[in-house]
């Protein structure tokens, strides 16, 4: 896959993620870890991107789907989305979901 994001910290070595995602069994039928793998996929970005820092529109839309897909088919709270991301703060799962929404997301 094509690598849309090159940026490094200061020191010339990519970013730490905050965490790796951690299994958690689905409460709706649905793993989080599977709806990751599958808008990896149906989008063709990397996992490696995905929970990077990457700010590319492609990587970007995909984070917005993962939030989204995941309130929906999951009972996840926007902090254990914003965990199985790599993502410090609940901030960035929630304004991932509003935009995928705003976009004409949503499965109701």
């Amino acid at each position: 896959m094509p690598d849309r994001c090159t940026t490094r910290t200061s020191s010339g070595t990519l970013p730490q993620r905050v965490g790796a995602p951690q299994p958690i069994p689905p409460d709706r039928g649905v793993a989080i870890q599977d709806i990751i793998g599958a808008v990896c996929r149906e989008r063709r970005v990397d996992l490696s991107e995905l929970l990077g820092g990457c700010g590319h529109h492609e990587v970007v839309a995909a984070r917005d789907l993962i939030a989204g897909l995941a309130r929906e088919l999951t009972r996840l709270s926007y902090p254990g989305i914003a965990r199985q991301r790599g993502q410090r703060s609940h901030s960035t799962a929630w304004e991932a979901d509003r935009r995928w929404r705003a976009e004409g997301g949503g499965l109701s």
